[in-house]
Protein backbone atom coordinates (compact mmCIF):
# COMPACT_ATOMS: atom_id res chain seq x y z
CA UNK A 1 0.00 0.00 0.00
CA UNK A 2 1.36 3.36 -1.13
CA UNK A 3 2.46 6.09 1.91
CA UNK A 4 -0.86 7.08 2.98
CA UNK A 5 -0.25 10.92 3.30
CA UNK A 6 0.79 14.01 1.63
CA UNK A 7 4.08 14.52 3.53
CA UNK A 8 6.86 12.75 6.11
CA UNK A 9 8.52 14.95 8.18
CA UNK A 10 11.42 13.39 9.89
CA UNK A 11 12.56 14.98 13.12
CA UNK A 12 16.12 14.34 14.53
CA UNK A 13 17.58 16.38 16.39
CA UNK A 14 20.74 16.46 19.43
CA UNK A 15 18.96 18.53 21.33
CA UNK A 16 15.97 16.41 22.00
CA UNK A 17 15.36 16.10 25.80
CA UNK A 18 14.16 12.75 25.40
CA UNK A 19 16.08 10.22 23.79
CA UNK A 20 13.07 8.35 22.17
CA UNK A 21 11.55 8.29 18.80
CA UNK A 22 8.07 8.38 18.55
CA UNK A 23 5.55 8.16 15.11
CA UNK A 24 2.90 10.95 14.53
CA UNK A 25 0.41 11.13 11.04
CA UNK A 26 2.88 12.15 8.76
CA UNK A 27 5.92 13.11 11.06
CA UNK A 28 7.83 10.99 13.34
CA UNK A 29 10.97 11.65 15.67
CA UNK A 30 14.43 9.95 15.60
CA UNK A 31 16.51 10.14 18.73
CA UNK A 32 20.13 10.38 17.75
CA UNK A 33 22.20 7.56 18.64
CA UNK A 34 25.14 8.08 17.41
CA UNK A 35 23.91 6.88 13.58
CA UNK A 36 24.74 3.28 12.12
CA UNK A 37 22.28 0.32 11.98
CA UNK A 38 20.72 0.79 14.41
CA UNK A 39 19.55 4.40 14.03
CA UNK A 40 18.55 3.44 10.51
CA UNK A 41 16.58 0.40 11.87
CA UNK A 42 15.02 3.04 14.02
CA UNK A 43 13.86 4.78 10.94
CA UNK A 44 12.16 2.04 9.33
CA UNK A 45 10.24 0.70 12.10
CA UNK A 46 9.18 4.09 12.91
CA UNK A 47 8.38 4.54 9.13
CA UNK A 48 6.61 1.31 9.50
CA UNK A 49 4.41 3.14 12.11
CA UNK A 50 2.82 5.56 9.37
CA UNK A 51 0.82 2.58 8.63
CA UNK A 52 0.45 0.75 11.44
CA UNK A 53 -0.67 3.16 14.55
CA UNK A 54 -1.30 6.15 12.04
CA UNK A 55 -3.15 4.53 9.43
CA UNK A 56 -4.64 1.80 10.97
CA UNK A 57 -5.05 3.01 14.48
CA UNK A 58 -5.66 0.87 17.60
CA UNK A 59 -5.92 1.24 21.27
CA UNK A 60 -1.81 0.96 22.15
CA UNK A 61 -2.83 0.94 25.70
CA UNK A 62 -4.93 -1.86 25.69
CA UNK A 63 -3.08 -3.92 22.44
CA UNK A 64 -0.04 -2.45 22.06
CA UNK A 65 1.17 -5.29 19.99
CA UNK A 66 -0.89 -4.20 16.67
CA UNK A 67 1.26 -1.39 15.79
CA UNK A 68 4.41 -2.32 17.65
CA UNK A 69 4.95 -5.93 16.69
CA UNK A 70 3.14 -4.90 12.83
CA UNK A 71 5.67 -1.62 12.70
CA UNK A 72 8.88 -4.61 13.82
CA UNK A 73 7.58 -7.07 11.01
CA UNK A 74 7.66 -4.88 8.21
CA UNK A 75 10.76 -3.55 9.44
CA UNK A 76 12.53 -6.95 9.39
CA UNK A 77 10.97 -7.73 6.31
CA UNK A 78 12.07 -4.34 4.48
CA UNK A 79 15.73 -4.66 6.02
CA UNK A 80 15.58 -8.25 4.63
CA UNK A 81 14.42 -7.76 0.81
CA UNK A 82 16.77 -4.26 0.55
CA UNK A 83 19.58 -4.89 3.03
CA UNK A 84 20.54 -7.95 4.13
CA UNK A 85 19.41 -11.17 4.32
CA UNK A 86 22.31 -12.66 6.45
CA UNK A 87 21.60 -10.36 9.30
CA UNK A 88 17.84 -9.93 8.97
CA UNK A 89 18.12 -13.67 9.55
CA UNK A 90 20.04 -13.03 13.18
CA UNK A 91 16.93 -10.36 13.69
CA UNK A 92 14.28 -13.33 13.21
CA UNK A 93 16.78 -15.72 15.20
CA UNK A 94 16.28 -13.31 18.32
CA UNK A 95 12.68 -12.52 17.85
CA UNK A 96 12.26 -16.46 17.85
CA UNK A 97 14.27 -17.12 21.32
CA UNK A 98 12.10 -13.58 22.98
CA UNK A 99 9.38 -15.36 21.79
CA UNK A 100 10.77 -19.27 23.18
CA UNK A 101 12.81 -18.72 25.86
CA UNK A 102 12.09 -15.26 27.22
CA UNK A 103 8.93 -14.71 27.03
CA UNK A 104 7.42 -18.53 26.30
CA UNK A 105 3.89 -18.33 27.81
CA UNK A 106 3.49 -14.79 27.83
CA UNK A 107 0.80 -13.67 25.75
CA UNK A 108 1.41 -10.46 23.42
CA UNK A 109 -2.48 -9.57 23.35
CA UNK A 110 -2.25 -7.82 26.72
CA UNK A 111 -2.59 -4.23 28.18
CA UNK A 112 1.37 -2.71 27.89
CA UNK A 113 1.23 -2.52 31.71
CA UNK A 114 0.72 -6.33 31.87
CA UNK A 115 3.78 -6.26 30.22
CA UNK A 116 7.33 -7.42 32.57
CA UNK A 117 9.76 -6.54 29.35
CA UNK A 118 7.53 -4.45 26.90
CA UNK A 119 9.65 -4.39 23.79
CA UNK A 120 10.28 -8.36 24.12
CA UNK A 121 6.84 -9.10 24.24
CA UNK A 122 4.95 -6.03 21.65
CA UNK A 123 8.46 -5.36 19.46
CA UNK A 124 9.68 -9.16 19.25
CA UNK A 125 7.54 -11.87 19.90
CA UNK A 126 4.41 -9.84 18.61
CA UNK A 127 6.81 -9.65 15.31
CA UNK A 128 7.82 -13.48 15.65
CA UNK A 129 3.97 -14.42 15.52
CA UNK A 130 3.39 -12.28 12.27
CA UNK A 131 6.05 -14.19 10.95
CA UNK A 132 4.88 -17.58 11.93
CA UNK A 133 1.50 -17.18 10.73
CA UNK A 134 3.64 -15.80 7.08
CA UNK A 135 5.79 -19.14 7.19
CA UNK A 136 2.53 -21.16 7.68
CA UNK A 137 0.52 -19.17 5.38
CA UNK A 138 3.09 -18.38 2.81
CA UNK A 139 4.56 -14.84 2.05
CA UNK A 140 2.47 -13.98 -0.84
CA UNK A 141 -0.97 -14.71 0.45
CA UNK A 142 0.37 -13.33 4.26
CA UNK A 143 1.08 -10.26 2.30
CA UNK A 144 -1.90 -10.05 0.03
CA UNK A 145 -4.03 -10.75 3.71
CA UNK A 146 -1.85 -7.26 5.33
CA UNK A 147 -2.62 -5.63 2.52
CA UNK A 148 -6.56 -6.07 2.99
CA UNK A 149 -5.54 -5.88 6.59
CA UNK A 150 -4.91 -2.14 5.64
CA UNK A 151 -7.52 -1.23 3.32
CA UNK A 152 -9.98 -2.79 5.75
CA UNK A 153 -8.84 -0.57 8.72
CA UNK A 154 -7.27 2.30 6.87
CA UNK A 155 -8.34 5.23 9.10
CA UNK A 156 -10.25 3.38 11.21
CA UNK A 157 -9.28 0.94 14.09
CA UNK A 158 -8.17 -2.18 14.38
CA UNK A 159 -8.56 -4.74 17.30
CA UNK A 160 -6.68 -8.18 17.93
CA UNK A 161 -10.19 -10.16 16.94
CA UNK A 162 -10.86 -8.21 13.64
CA UNK A 163 -7.01 -9.52 12.66
CA UNK A 164 -7.90 -12.70 13.40
CA UNK A 165 -11.22 -13.21 11.72
CA UNK A 166 -9.51 -11.62 8.62
CA UNK A 167 -6.76 -14.43 8.95
CA UNK A 168 -9.67 -17.21 9.47
CA UNK A 169 -11.67 -15.61 6.81
CA UNK A 170 -8.77 -15.84 4.01
CA UNK A 171 -6.56 -18.97 4.85
CA UNK A 172 -7.59 -22.33 4.23
CA UNK A 173 -4.38 -23.48 6.62
CA UNK A 174 -4.82 -24.36 10.24
CA UNK A 175 -3.27 -21.94 12.12
CA UNK A 176 -5.16 -21.79 15.26
CA UNK A 177 -2.29 -23.97 16.84
CA UNK A 178 0.00 -20.48 15.96
CA UNK A 179 -2.72 -18.32 17.05
CA UNK A 180 -3.41 -19.93 20.93
CA UNK A 181 0.27 -20.31 21.31
CA UNK A 182 0.27 -16.23 21.11
CA UNK A 183 -2.81 -15.06 21.76
CA UNK A 184 -4.55 -15.23 25.15
CA UNK A 185 -8.14 -15.78 25.36
CA UNK A 186 -8.86 -16.93 21.62
CA UNK A 187 -11.07 -14.74 19.75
Amino acid sequence: MTYPYETLIILSSPLARIPVSMEYSGLFTLAQMGGGASEEGTMYHEMAHQWFYCLIGNNENAEPWLDEAFAEFAHTLYWESLVDTESSALRWRYFMEVAYIHEAGNPINVPYDEADNYTNLFYSKGAYFLKELMDAIGKDEFLSILYEYCETYAFGFATTEGFLNLIRERVSVDVENIISEYIANVC
